[in-house]
């Protein structure tokens, strides 16, 4: 935070440390306005900077203001469909707003945009709709842990937030600390 002050002092046009400071004042302080005032800083130097409209979404989220963070989510994929982070970022906001399909379709365009084989993807999506159409969000996390379970390099941070949405607060402390001690990028 403190070097990125900095960097906005030397060169306070300096897109990227606006951007840097935005994120980590609300990630680690929680501090939407502060967040809010920087990311519009750096959106006055250019509002067509993907990184800086796809972080964006994270004030109104972290607001509960999940139509805005869609809005702004959505923004940054028209400007960069093929960027990875923003099917990811517009999928975590529809998931927050409960809109659990068009978040499993920006889930699905992510993983097919890193590579995934089309195929594989495409069975698991269907899998996993299968489950929430049958039994509802918990029924789509539970299908998701399960399928974890069978992949021995399945990234203990992303099942303890599956654990978490399931109520099972002693797995996810004990997936946590296996995150912490195999250093998952996650985390």
């Amino acid at each position: 935070i403190e070097e990125s002050m900095l960097a906005i002092k030397l060169d306070p046009k300096f897109l990227r440390a606006h951007g840097v400071y935005a994120d980590e004042v609300l990630l680690a302080h929680g501090d939407v306005d502060t967040a809010l005032r920087e990311f519009r800083i750096a959106e006055r130097i250019d509002h067509s900077d993907v990184i800086i409209q796809t972080l964006l979404g994270g004030p109104f989220d972290m607001q509960r203001k999940f139509d805005q963070a869609i809005e702004q989510c959505s923004k940054a994929v028209q400007l960069e469909p093929q960027a990875t982070v923003t099917h990811a970022n517009l999928g975590d906001a529809y998931e927050s707003a409960k809109q659990y399909d068009k978040a499993m379709d920006e889930y699905e365009q992510f993983d097919l945009l890193n590579g995934r084989d089309p195929e594989q993807t495409k069975a698991w999506y269907e899998k996993m709709r299968s489950a929430l159409h049958e039994k509802g969000p918990r029924g789509r996390w539970q299908a998701q842990l399960d399928e974890a379970k069978k992949d021995p390099h399945a990234d203990p941070y992303w099942m303890a937030q599956l654990c978490a949405r399931l109520g099972d607060t002693n797995e996810v402390f004990l997936l946590l600390d296996r995150a912490f001690r195999e250093h998952s990028a996650s985390m």
